[in-house]
């Protein structure tokens, strides 16, 4: 480089470093007359009601693709009791031709195998569930959408299957090859349920004139399938991967033909499949529902169709005109020493929902992350995290709906849900919106033009 590039280039740097350091020369002129103030407000009127639960979907049919089927029961003393088991049909597995002479065949085994789901197992993990198979003749009109008060009549019905377990969803299994029987083969964790080989064969003799799904179920209407469980809940994956005929779930049919040769064949489960549950609210509980004052104190959710919070914001008019920058909503769980937590922990995502023209809304500032597939803890929050004095705190970014309802085009009520509530049995305490150290908050930043 010759010395007229070089200091060329030193005069230009002189020129840059100057022009950094003067701040006075950036944005000068932006604003001539006007300033901008900032402000936050944190003072509003609102009010807390626990509401009953009530049933929601668990089949949306040609639509729905739930995973988690919690069955099995739990109560405690601040909550109540819950309690769910499922139904499913089963359908052919089209990837592979239905033998022709399984009829003919002689039975070794029939085995209802299941996947875990780790998300809805609930309460008391070392409880052994009892689980029963029955065959299910009475079975319901499945709407399009199947809500979890549908009642599962097990009057009549025939048990044809039993297992005792204790859940190991982590602990891979150890189980004799069928077509080599010196062999044995290491398999990942599942529930195998043993199914009456007697019941199968007087069910399928007729099986060689069954072509269609419809024929199926017409024959084997469906099954219900629960837990007499006192302290826990065990997650069933039912879902589409789980479900798929490369994946575990299904009926095993493991047979000998008319040669003598070992065969197998795997029904499928249906998906229409739904679980019935309820919850029943304790004594404690019951007295704080729909009840403003109690809300000023304590307030609950609770999945499945167990209770939820609503919040009115009274005074939210008072930011009409404001140029609201952020808004955060900060619920603070709360200290219910005979709740154990380890046992039965908090809900992992809060949602929030509000009502308008008696249809329900996900708040933009979920929906919003959901439909770019951005996970909720990144920009809404609404799961619970440590602080310092507490059982942990929820903090919910809400900016999209404080502004919405600050222009009256959202309702100035809205509702606390378990993420998931049809499929999530998890449950939390709150302190409610007038605790002296902890109540309920709605920060709001905004800016004023003076």
């Amino acid at each position: 480089m010759n010395k007229s590039s070089i200091l060329f280039f030193l005069v230009c740097l002189s020129l840059f470093y100057a022009s950094c350091e003067d701040p006075s020369s950036i944005g000068s002129g932006l604003l001539d007359d006007d300033k901008l103030s900032v402000e936050v407000e944190n003072q509003f009127d609102i009010e807390g009601v626990t509401l009953p639960g009530k049933p929601v979907i668990t089949l949306i049919q040609n639509f729905s693709n739930y995973t988690s089927y919690p069955i099995g029961s739990y109560s405690d003393e601040t909550f109540g009791k819950v309690e769910s088991e499922l139904f499913t049909r089963f359908v052919f597995n089209n990837s592979v031709l239905l033998p022709s002479n399984m009829h003919k065949a002689t039975f070794d085994s029939i085995v209802l195998v299941m996947s875990y789901d780790t998300s809805s197992m609930y309460g008391d993990a070392n409880e052994v569930h009892n689980l029963t198979i029955k065959e299910v003749f009475d079975v319901p009109i499945l709407k399009d959408s199947v809500f979890s008060n549908t009642p599962i009549n097990t009057s009549g019905a025939i048990v044809i299957g039993r297992k005792a377990l204790l859940p190991r969803p982590k602990d891979s299994l150890t189980i004799v090859d069928y077509f080599v029987d010196t062999v044995s083969t290491r398999i990942r964790a599942q529930i195998r349920v043993p199914i009456d080989k007697n019941w199968f064969k007087q069910k399928f003799e007729g099986i060689k004139s069954i072509e269609t799904n419809l024929a199926l179920q017409s024959l084997f209407k469906g099954v219900s399938i629960s837990s007499d469980s006192k302290n826990s809940l065990l997650g069933l994956n039912f879902g589409a991967v789980a479900d798929n005929s490369n994946n575990i779930n299904g009926i095993n049919v493991y047979y000998r033909d008319s040669a003598d040769v070992k065969r197998n064949y795997k029904f499928l489960f249906s998906a229409s499949k739904y679980t019935n549950f309820k919850s029943e609210p304790s004594p404690f509980l019951a007295t704080n529902l729909n009840s403003p004052q109690k809300g000023e104190d304590l307030l609950f959710v609770q999945g499945l169709d167990g209770v939820n919070t609503q919040l009115t914001f009274k005074d939210i008019a008072k930011l009409k005109g404001k140029i609201i920058s952020h808004a955060s909503l900060e619920l603070t769980v709360a200290d219910i020493p005979r709740l154990d937590n380890s046992k039965y922990p908090y809900i992992p995502q809060l949602s929030i929902v509000y009502e308008s023209d008696n249809t329900t809304f996900l708040i933009r500032d979920i929906s919003d992350l959901l439909n770019q597939q951005i996970q909720l803890d990144f920009g809404f929050g609404g799961n619970p995290i440590e602080k310092a004095g507490t059982k942990g705190v929820y903090k919910m970014n809400v900016t999209k709906l404080v502004k919405s309802m600050a222009l009256g085009t959202v309702p100035n009520k809205i509702r606390l849900l378990a993420s998931s509530t049809n499929q999530r049995p998890h449950r939390t305490p709150f302190y409610g919106v007038k605790h002296p150290t902890n109540p309920v908050k709605l920060v709001v930043s905004y800016t004023t033009q003076e």
